[in-house]
């Protein structure tokens, strides 16, 4: 995994890896929702379905509802991705599956209007072992609003 160089993010993962013992994975009870206060909006939480592999939103964070421009509560990750980004983005969420590690990317693409974006996949797992569920953090650094345009939530440190 990449170093996770976003301050909040890489307090997420620590978090996360807390809750690991004895080289299994976290489950979805090993926490409350109040332990994730501090990252409150930036936090999604995904069903992991097989057969084939999908991801279907439990928890759509409002960051992520700003950035994508809709809710996707109940609905799968690939209806809220960009053709730009969908295989690459659907790959890290595989590879945290897979791996059952956290997966960090950094994103920087100027062109639109988040500039930067960080995200870590956090896989969880009932049994310990097979996951199915991720829990995601995302922040992203934003352009200021245009006139009469939302402004994206972000804080980058």
């Amino acid at each position: 995994m990449d170093s996770i160089q976003h301050k909040e993010l890489a307090a997420l993962h620590r978090f996360w890896q807390g809750l690991s013992k004895d080289g299994r994975l976290p489950a979805r009870h090993d926490f409350l929702a109040e332990d994730l206060a501090d990252w409150i909006g930036h936090i999604s939480l995904l069903e992991v379905e097989r057969d084939p592999l999908r991801f279907r939103f439990v928890l759509h964070g409002g960051h992520f509802t700003l950035l994508s421009g809709l809710s996707l509560a109940g609905r799968y990750l690939e209806e809220g991705l960009t053709p730009r980004y969908r295989d690459e983005v659907l790959a890290c969420y595989r590879e945290a599956v897979e791996t059952r590690q956290a997966v960090y990317r950094h994103y920087s693409d100027h062109s639109l209007p988040w500039r930067e974006l960080d995200r870590v996949i956090l896989p969880l797992a009932d049994d310990g072992v097979t996951v199915d569920r991720v829990m995601v953090g995302l922040y992203t650094l934003a352009d200021p609003p245009s006139q009469g345009g939302s402004r994206l939530l972000s804080r980058r440190n």
